[in-house]
């Protein structure tokens, strides 16, 4: 089922089309899911940050997003010099 289709519905429509309930999932039924599907888990890695910095700086674009030196502010003063116009 979408996301955007259950967003529709009902929740008790929701679980209905799921094959669950507010309670979970039978025992025998989440063990057929999981020899089916697999864990219910979010697959991980690790990155290593020196390939990460290489292949980033492959890319030429980076140069022009780069942030520039941060530079002293300026303070306006008045000029104790008459305007000239």
């Amino acid at each position: 089922m979408a996301v955007a289709q259950a967003a529709t519905l009902g929740t008790a429509d929701v679980l209905a089309r799921l094959g669950t309930a507010t309670g979970g999932l039978p025992a025998d039924e989440a063990a057929r899911r999981l020899r089916v599907v697999g864990p219910n888990a979010v697959r991980s890695y690790r990155a290593r940050a020196w390939p990460v910095l290489r292949g980033q700086l492959r890319f030429p674009l980076l140069a022009l997003l780069a942030p520039f030196p941060p530079q002293p502010a300026r303070r306006w003063r008045r000029s104790s010099r008459p305007a000239t116009g």
